[in-house]
């Protein structure tokens, strides 16, 4: 059997003996700190996707925008109204100082108000779905639409990563993991570009795979040259002693 066919996460999933699992390479892959799809808010036209894959963005930066000519007349509408009912009720309490109106129509006056206040504030949230922004500083890894598509809501837009701190996700032998702890260091090897690097056990999965007595790993990698790009296949040294240098 070609190891290099079998998906690199489900390879100790497979229904093996637990011996010959321990004879297996630890493989793995780079995760990024977090990732995100972004999905349409709203159905419509995008009239402006304002980034390309690797572009770099920050936290609140506009990614992309939609046709919303009708909601922002509606807006506009709904705060002109406000505006007049805001007047109304201004005047009412006027009169009530020279005792021109009763108490009852200022407090109907002041209702009316806030709930054009409040009707105005819904074709704002309805508005603010027109734009979409980066929910974090970020670089975009991949774009799914162009200016002028149609979307659905829900229908993916794009894909952005934050890959300013990795992690390293690897299946590994209970075996292997016995005299190993959270913030040992082990080391990685990167064939493909022949590099290898220091990692930092982060995280140990508190479940093993019964059949393969395997257990998930995440080691956090210190790549500041960003030298490993995410998703990149990996082996760790099985002979790493584990202990922190």
């Amino acid at each position: 059997m070609r190891l290099g066919h079998v998906p690199i996460l489900a390879l100790y999933a497979l229904n093996v003996d637990p011996a010959f699992a321990q004879d297996l390479p630890i493989l793995g892959r780079t995760l990024p700190h977090q990732e995100a799809v972004i999905s349409a808010p709203r159905s419509g036209q995008l009239v402006e996707l304002y980034v390309e894959m690797a572009d770099r963005v920050s936290s609140g930066d506009v990614l992309a925008r939609f046709s919303c000519e009708i909601e922002q007349a509606q807006e506009n509408a709904a705060l002109a109204a406000s505006r007049a009912l805001e007047l109304q009720y201004q005047s009412q309490q006027q009169l009530q100082e020279f005792a021109s109106t009763s108490a009852l129509e200022v407090d109907i006056a002041l209702a009316e108000w806030q709930r054009s206040l409040a009707e105005a504030e819904i074709y704002a949230s309805i508005l603010r779905q027109c734009t979409v922004v980066a929910p974090f500083d970020g670089v975009i890894s991949s774009t799914r639409v162009r200016n002028f598509e149609y979307v659905s809501v829900g229908e993916e837009i794009l894909q952005m990563l934050d890959g300013t701190e990795k992690f390293f996700e690897f299946v590994a032998p209970i075996t292997w993991l016995a005299d190993r702890h959270i913030g040992d260091h082990v080391n990685i090897h990167f064939e493909a570009i022949q590099y290898e690097i220091m990692g930092s056990i982060d995280r140990i999965s508190p479940q093993i795979d019964p059949v393969s007595q395997t257990v998930r790993v995440w080691a956090v990698i210190d790549d500041e040259a960003n030298i490993i790009p995410v998703g990149m296949v990996g082996q760790v040294n099985q002979s790493s002693n584990g202990e922190n240098r």
